[in-house]
């Protein structure tokens, strides 16, 4: 088969289209206000994985999977071209991937959890059977939050060693996550022929002329939210320049309205930058304000988690066995009963899952060694979910291609594994380093009834919503208790472990037991011989007359 050149491989990967989610995790690096004395490899891996990774990752495989609709919109693209022959884009497509995982490992769990994230989204909006981009509404939402949102929160919590952002920063995070909808809905006006030929449901598609005014909306409205939270947070400065802005944006629109389809790529090239201008001022703010706030991550020496945050920890092992459950039990009926597949099939994909955790100790020993077990449960349910997803997604496709489908479970199945190895034993090892002693036992039982009711409510509820079955509502049902699962647990583990003491204490240290060679060694020094018999060592360091003799 022949290669497609070096050229054809950068076009296909796009780096015009880095820059997005490279300029947001630098957003959230400022925002965290942790100094970069010392972290300058962090950020430069963090610059890296947004950009030429997943990014470019997100760029081979909906180029992979669009190659008949670009035949239309874009025919010089490589694909439709031909210049990247046969399932070169497909192989460029996993390749980078699985590059991305590597390259996220180095960040530690959030970062990695933080890359299969990116990485699920990129797949799910472009690959069927979800293929978000099929509804404006749905696919824009999933590229803003990949591009902006969750590049902007990577990016401040590997600055403050995997800990959650605060809540100021994930809300400037979400607004313009939400505004990079609209921006995402500009570069569907120049595709609508084919885009509407081929059944791809894009804003313009759906909406017409209106879906230009809903561009523009979509666009300020979070940038209005922007502007009054910085007033709240006495950042009137900050507020006047994105105010600015927005009015330099809002002349650009004008012109934008008049026609759509021909001055795209004028605002795209002139209105967005003042855009992503904004995000970095209000990032600025925010440093600001934390350096007036504090960050506010040193708990309060001396607390105690109570039977709320015993409730807490419960409810996270709760949301841990309903994916659990719904991947290793539901999946395993439908692959078995709709799918008509071997039973084994199922039991080795159970298996893996299982001999994963054999790194389950290692998992509690990185966690108990930080100090820190919040960014590994976070990051652990993080990769469970997206191993869920994935694993919906692949058991979906073995109904059409039962090799591609399978090649995929296996990987969905070894994310779970991770998943479950970090966030489980690192909520053990949370249960068991803050709760006192005295109530440990009664905790661990709450902990584990809640899981236990996590099993019984997603198996009953789950095989209500799937009947009838369709790959389609396998998929959407598991995404959703999936990302379910983990924004509950963000929000029942924030701040837990700061409210807890910190370390125990170390139990007082027993005095040395000498061994023989150490006592011979005591009773040589401890003696000393003269001529009149034997005189302690203390008297030789007091008296001038022995030290003499």
């Amino acid at each position: 088969m022949a290669r497609p050149a070096l050229s054809a491989v950068a076009e296909l990967l796009k780096p015009i289209t880095w820059f997005p989610p490279m300029w947001a995790f630098g957003c959230g690096v400022v925002a965290s206000g942790v100094p970069l004395d010392g972290r300058w490899p962090v950020v430069l891996t963090g610059v890296l994985l947004a950009g030429p990774m997943v990014c470019a990752t997100s760029q081979a495989v909906n180029d992979w999977f669009d190659r008949h609709v670009d035949a239309i919109n874009e025919p010089h693209r490589p694909i439709p071209s031909g210049r990247m022959p046969g399932r070169w884009g497909l192989g460029i497509a996993i390749l980078w991937t699985v590059l991305s995982l590597l390259v996220a490992a180095l960040l530690g769990p959030w970062g990695f959890g933080a890359a299969v994230l990116g990485l699920a989204l990129a797949w799910a909006y472009s690959a069927p059977p979800l293929r978000l981009k099929l509804n404006g509404w749905w696919g824009n939402a999933a590229c803003g939050l990949s591009y902006e949102g969750l590049a902007w929160v990577t990016g401040a919590a590997v600055m403050v060693g995997g800990a959650m952002p605060q809540t100021h920063s994930l809300a400037l995070a979400a607004l313009y996550s939400a505004g990079a909808h609209g921006i995402m809905t500009l570069n569907d006006f120049k595709s609508v022929e084919g885009d509407r030929q081929m059944g791809v449901g894009s804003l313009p598609v759906q909406l017409g002329r209106p879906a230009r005014r809903a561009a523009c909306w979509i666009m300020v409205v979070p940038q209005l939210a922007v502007i009054w939270l910085l007033v709240q947070w006495q950042r009137p400065l900050h507020a006047l320049a994105i105010a600015v802005l927005v009015v330099l944006q809002l002349a650009l629109m004008s012109r934008f309205l008049r026609d759509p389809r021909a001055r795209a790529l004028e605002y795209s090239g002139f209105g967005v930058p003042l855009f992503v201008a904004g995000m970095m001022i209000s990032a600025f703010a925010l440093r600001s304000c934390e350096a007036r706030w504090g960050r506010g991550l040193r708990g309060t020496r001396g607390a105690r988690i109570r039977l709320v945050g015993d409730r807490r920890l419960g409810l996270v092992q709760a949301m841990l066995g309903a994916v659990v459950v719904l991947t290793t039990s539901t999946l395993n009926r439908v692959m078995v009963v709709e799918l008509a597949l071997p039973a084994l099939l199922p039991g080795l994909l159970v298996a893996l899952h299982y001999l994963v955790q054999i790194a389950r100790p290692r998992m509690g020993y990185g966690s108990d060694i930080g100090q820190r077990r919040t960014p590994w449960i976070v990051g652990g349910m993080a990769v469970l979910a997206s191993g869920g997803v994935l694993a919906a997604l692949a058991t979906a496709w073995m109904g059409s291609d039962r090799a591609s489908g399978i090649a995929l479970a296996v990987l969905a199945f070894a994310l779970i594994g991770v998943g479950v190895s970090a966030s489980g034993t690192s909520l053990l090892v949370l249960l068991a380093k803050r709760v006192e002693a005295s109530r440990r036992a009664s905790a661990a039982t709450l902990v584990w009834l809640m899981m236990i009711v996590g099993f019984a409510v997603t198996a009953g509820t789950v095989g209500r919503l799937l009947d009838p079955y369709s790959p389609l509502r396998l998929v959407v049902i598991t995404a959703v208790v999936c990302v379910l699962a983990l924004a509950i647990t963000v929000i029942a583990i924030r701040g837990l472990e700061q409210a807890g003491v910190g370390p125990a204490a170390p139990a007082a240290t027993p005095r040395r037991r000498r061994g023989p060679f150490l006592r011979r060694r005591s009773r040589r020094s401890g003696t000393n011989r003269s001529r009149g018999g034997t005189v302690s060592s203390s008297s030789c360091r007091c008296s001038p007359t022995a030290r003499r003799t």
